[in-house]
């Protein structure tokens, strides 16, 4: 009889709070115990370090970082955020974490910023996803993209449809990275 396998811990750190996240991982068919380190309004450039260290005293295995949408401004420049990122992922890494998984922005229909555009915000993440890409295994967002049906009516904040893509594309992501059940 082979030795049962400890499931992976995975660690989901949004720029919004764990209760906007109600439990829809527990279905997943990717093996593993997941927690939510979030923050609203967390910003990659500006990152809470005092949850980023709860986080790594929880000892995941895997953390999925979904930050850097709050950073985007009309004069920001793509290459700053995707290093922020960078830094933050190679810093996980120092500390013992497997595998490290960036979700790509996604778009939004509201800023902050009144120069900001949606088609701007969207090149701009892009162009961080592109960065990162190199360094980093990066969730696609592209299936998050119907402004009434994947966005509250803020423009900024997901859905329970749209977070239920977004969990999917971090899902299917996690499938070509982790073991599966069987």
């Amino acid at each position: 009889m082979e030795p049962s396998k400890a499931l992976s811990r995975v660690t989901i750190v949004p720029s919004h709070p764990p209760a906007k996240h109600p439990d829809r991982v527990s279905s997943w068919d990717v093996p593993g115990r997941y927690r939510y380190f979030g923050q609203g309004g967390m910003r990659v450039m500006e990152p809470n370090m005092d949850l980023m260290e709860d986080m790594l005293q929880w000892g995941p295995d895997v953390i999925i970082l979904s930050l850097g949408g709050n950073d985007i401004t009309a004069s920001c420049q793509p290459r700053d955020i995707g290093l922020a990122i960078l830094g933050l992922c190679r810093m996980v890494k120092a500390r013992g974490v497997a595998t490290v998984v960036v979700a790509a922005i996604c778009g939004r229909w509201v800023f902050r910023d009144p120069a900001l555009t949606p088609d701007q915000f969207s090149r701009i993440g892009n162009a961080v996803a592109k960065y990162v890409m190199r360094y980093f295994p990066v969730s696609s967002m592209m299936y998050v993209c119907e402004r009434d049906v994947h966005w509250t009516r803020d423009g900024v904040h997901l859905s329970a449809a749209g977070l239920e893509e977004y969990l999917n594309s971090l899902r299917l992501k996690l499938m070509r990275i982790l073991p599966s059940k069987d």
